[in-house]
């Protein structure tokens, strides 16, 4: 994989009683020969309105090309806008997201999303974050078809050293399809530990188990309930030169209630990026 990156330059100038940082646009392309082909073109600005509080908000265009098996094309477009407040030990959030993506042979899609989050420095050390994300997605094709997503999580993040971090935490979720034709409720618990390591090593080992319960469509149909647990390791490493070596090892295991035996799956991936 090769990856093309045009780094922006900030502007600084003032804006109304705040100072707005102004960046030009950054492009970015990202190719697999034969595989894969992906050009973005982001940008950002940020809007300090005093006391802490600063309105962010970054726009992005993604044009995404597979040349595998069939020829697929997608388009997106991305708008993410929000005030963020830093008060001492307190810190809130509320970033909004709207985006369109329209694929060959797949229709279009509408997306909206909102993400209030609040974190909570309990020490030099260790910290708590509070968020909750409501999501709706329209999708275009053949029919038209609904969802809506509403999730509540909280996860705490302890930090030993410079060196090396640790969190953990746990989540709820409710998906709704088709204004409530369809209800699935959903759990999440995970940890995670990062270290830094010596020669510009970065190292995390992620674990994770899910639930989700799928209630009966019908008379005849019975609910379902979906069981998913992974361990992924990975890992990155900057090699100079603009260089970064990078890779990840991951097991899997799912089950359902339909089901006797859980299927269990390994994946891994070595990657050789640099930026020009």
């Amino acid at each position: 994989m090769m990856a093309v990156i045009v780094c922006p330059q900030a502007l600084a100038a003032p804006l109304l009683s705040g100072e707005a940082l102004l960046t030009l646009p950054a492009v970015k392309s990202v190719t697999e020969p034969g595989r894969f082909r992906e050009a973005r073109v982001l940008n950002e600005q940020s809007l300090s309105l005093g006391s802490g509080l600063v309105w962010q908000t970054s726009t992005g265009l993604t044009s995404t090309q597979y040349s595998q098996v069939l020829p697929i094309r997608t388009q997106s477009a991305r708008l993410t806008t929000g005030p963020s407040m830093q008060l001492g030990w307190f810190e809130f959030a509320m970033p909004m997201q709207s985006g369109y993506e329209l694929g060959t042979g797949q229709g279009e899609t509408l997306w909206t999303s909102n993400s209030p989050r609040m974190t909570f420095a309990l020490g030099p050390d260790d910290r708590v974050r509070l968020e909750l994300r409501v999501q709706n997605r329209t999708e275009q094709r053949h029919a038209s078809s609904r969802k809506s997503r509403k999730s509540l999580g909280v996860s705490w993040q302890h930090l030993f050293n410079d060196r090396y971090s640790f969190r953990t935490g746990m989540g709820q979720n409710q998906e709704i399809i088709d204004d409530g034709l369809r209800r699935n409720h959903g759990a999440e618990v995970y940890a995670q530990m990062r270290a830094r390591l010596p020669d510009n090593w970065q190292v995390s080992l992620l674990g994770s188990v899910q639930a989700v319960h799928y209630p009966s469509v019908g008379s005849g149909s019975k609910p379902t309930r979906d069981r998913s647990s992974s361990l992924a390791l990975s890992a990155e490493r900057g090699l100079g030169g603009r260089w970064l070596l990078s890779g990840y090892l991951s097991i899997d295991q799912n089950g359902s209630s339909g089901l006797s035996v859980p299927a269990y799956t390994q994946s891994g991936q070595l990657r050789l990026t640099r930026d020009f």
